[in-house]
């Protein structure tokens, strides 16, 4: 899957799917990485929001769709 950036502006999207955690570990985002897409993979992609840029005490694993996002709470044993 690939990584959600900006061409400017805004660098935050809001994507559907958004799952906290404690800390986006760089097994977590390695697994985002290598998730597989589907056909041209438009829409299917991920983004961090990193408690470190946004001010919080968590960080917030935001996906475009919903398989991976329940697949990821499943892996890392989380709650969306």
């Amino acid at each position: 899957m690939e990584y959600f950036y900006s061409g400017g502006g805004s660098n935050n999207p809001r994507f559907p799917y958004r799952i906290k955690v404690n800390q986006c570990t760089s097994d977590m985002y390695a697994w985002c990485e290598e998730y597989p897409v589907t056909g041209s993979g438009y829409f299917q992609r991920f983004h961090v929001e990193w408690s470190t840029v946004y001010n919080k005490e968590y960080d917030v694993v935001q996906f475009e769709w919903e398989e991976p996002a329940i697949m990821f709470a499943l892996k890392f044993g989380v709650k969306g």
